[in-house]
């Protein structure tokens, strides 16, 4: 047992340094046990238990797994079922031995010896939830300890103190949804609403995901490639045709850009002649000015239910972010939230390894939606090495700033053009699109149109 020594003035203490070793040598809250018997069963189980790997999905990724080896096992699992394989033993190992990591896990031995456990679908979910329990001790461990540290640091301020903690807190609380249990809703009507999920302006896109996921929807395409006009086109059907508040946010990017697009879009008229407001020859008809009229009546009369927040930094941090997402909802509702460029987010706190604050940043979000009940849609750019092959058609593992883009978001919509390569493309006319759709399954690929001149996603038909 480690003693305290009272010193100095009356009531003052002095904690031994070995206390503080002590501390540090503690092993972090684990289940390994719980950890092994749900890995070992969906590796014997696989092809059986496939929708309810979508829900433990729901509840844990790799990074909830305490040991090294598990989180890359788990991992390979999804990867597997992006590719639209299943995760059995030998499947897992040969993906794993891709990837030259079989030895750092222990070997073909070890993935076998995980099989050496009784099969029982019905206790998967419960494991899964032990393992995020034990997953969020060990991020309050690690954020109680960077607190205490900062507390000793003089240079930061109090006011800056409290709102990191309340920040960490909330980071931390928000992942107690998956494992808070739910209760259904009194009467038949708020039943029926909870049910109610926010439907895009794409039909074929409703009938493929069932409506955005409250939930991070991440857009991925190349620059220029349609990915803001897509998530306004989500933001206008709510706001125009539903009557529902929604909120964008974007970097460095002036308001009246953000308005302009929603004219454009709204009216359909080609963005350069809304710009110029047609010109000399040829000047707005009435039918378009009637357009732009009925637009602009239109925004007016909703302009609360429309928040719009262009940052001018070219950082945006997610925190602040989710505040005001928490505070607009309390205030008067929202139902959607759009975020501009995944790559201009940044965590509050300094994360070395990109990829571990994109996973932060994407937590944090996926928690927030799932929360409030709200979708939250967020653009991304992809790397460079998609220009360097021939299939130049983006996958989730394309993400700009990491390799493990499918572990982001619940729901990751790519975008590709043929004509934005061919250089060939007509102002004024509605270009061949698709968008591939990558959920947990295999991936699903809709046949779309896209008009550049009034940035606008429709049905092919």
């Amino acid at each position: 047992m480690v003693k305290i020594k009272k010193i100095g003035p009356a009531g003052s203490v002095y904690i031994r340094g070995d206390i503080v070793k002590e501390l540090q040598e503690m092993i972090p809250p684990s289940d390994v046990e719980a950890e092994i018997a749900l890995l070992g069963m969906l590796l014997i189980l696989a092809e059986d238990v496939l929708e309810l790997f979508e829900d433990i999905l729901e509840i844990i990724s790799a990074k909830d797994f305490y040991r090294d080896a598990h989180k890359i096992i788990f991992s390979a699992m999804i990867k597997l079922r992006q590719r639209n394989e299943i995760f059995n033993l030998t499947l897992v190992s040969s993906y794993i031995l891709e990837c030259n990591e079989l030895e750092e896990i222990g070997g073909p031995a070890y993935l076998a010896n995980l099989t050496d456990v009784i099969p029982m679908p019905s206790t998967l979910i419960s494991y899964a939830k032990k393992i995020k329990e034990k997953s969020i001790r060990r991020q309050i461990i690690s954020s109680s300890s960077n607190m205490t540290s900062q507390g000793y640091d003089t240079t930061i301020s109090i006011e800056e103190l409290l709102t990191k903690w309340r920040r960490s807190l909330d980071a931390i609380s928000m992942n107690l949804t998956s494992l808070t249990a739910t209760t259904l809703p009194a009467d038949l009507d708020s039943l029926l609403d909870s049910f109610s999920v926010a439907e895009t302006h794409i039909h074929s896109l409703n009938n493929a995901i069932g409506g955005l996921p409250n939930d991070v929807t991440i857009i991925l395409g190349q620059t220029s490639m349609g990915k803001t006009s897509l998530a306004l086109g989500f933001l206008q059907k709510l706001f125009f045709e539903n009557n529902l508040p929604v909120a964008y946010f974007g970097p460095q990017i002036k308001p009246k850009e953000i308005f302009f697009r929603l004219f454009v879009s709204r009216s359909q008229i080609h963005e350069k002649r809304v710009k110029r407001g047609g010109d000399m020859k040829n000047p707005l008809t009435k039918k378009e000015l009637s357009l732009l009229d009925k637009v602009l009546f239109e925004v007016k009369e909703k302009k609360s239910l429309l928040n719009i927040f262009c940052m001018e930094d070219k950082r945006m941090c997610s925190m602040e972010i989710g505040e005001k997402v928490r505070k607009l909802h309390k205030k008067s509702g929202l139902d959607l939230v759009v975020i501009e460029n995944l790559q201009q987010l940044v965590w509050p706190e300094k994360i070395a390894k990109r990829n571990e604050e994109l996973e932060a940043i994407s937590g944090y979000f996926k928690a927030l939606g799932n929360d409030l009940g709200i979708p939250i849609v967020i653009s991304s750019q992809v790397n460079k090495d998609v220009n360097k092959r021939e299939n130049k058609r983006p996958l989730p593992s394309d993400l700009s700033g990491t390799s493990e883009g499918e572990n982001l978001a619940r729901l990751i919509l790519c975008l590709y053009r043929e004509e934005y390569y061919a250089n060939n493309t007509s102002e004024g006319e509605w270009e061949d699109a698709e968008i591939r759709i990558f959920k947990y399954g295999p991936p699903t690929t809709l046949n779309l149109k896209f008009n550049p001149s009034t940035f606008t996603w429709r049905d092919k038909e």
